[in-house]
């Protein structure tokens, strides 16, 4: 079985198809259960790791959707299952950055360490996101 890419669909054999589904499932199962723990721990909704958490959160759920509408062949409409992936994929990974970087300043106390750990991780995250996902 070889990787048709993100935009094709490849024919899997069916225990293949079940064992994609069943990960998906898991996946989608975390993102039901963090959106519980990111509500009901957060009582002021507001900040960046609130926001962060939230957006790398809806991001695996993008990501996941998309996978199952490939995998499955349940669209036909390439464009849709691509997009879903693509920006799924992208507020995943920045999201999940940006999360460890709101928390960064527990155990770094120099505020310009960790401007300069923004200003360095933010291009990797552009080049990450302009040439690996593209």
């Amino acid at each position: 079985m070889t990787d048709a890419g993100i935009g094709k669909v490849a024919s899997k054999s069916l225990p293949t198809s079940f064992t994609i589904v069943c990960f998906i499932a898991i996946a989608l199962y975390n993102v039901a259960e963090l959106f519980f723990i990111i509500f009901a721990t957060f009582k002021k909704r507001r900040g960046l790791y609130f926001w962060s958490f939230l957006v790398s959160t809806c991001g695996i759920g993008l990501y996941s959707i998309g996978f199952l509408l490939k995998d499955m062949s349940l669209s036909t409409q390439s464009i849709f299952f691509v997009t879903l992936i693509v920006v799924g994929w992208a507020s995943m990974v920045t999201g999940q950055s940006v999360v460890l970087y709101s928390r960064l300043h527990l155990v770094l106390r120099k505020p310009a360490k960790l401007r300069l750990v923004l200003i360095v991780s933010l291009p990797s995250k552009q080049f990450l996101f302009e040439f690996v996902s593209t």
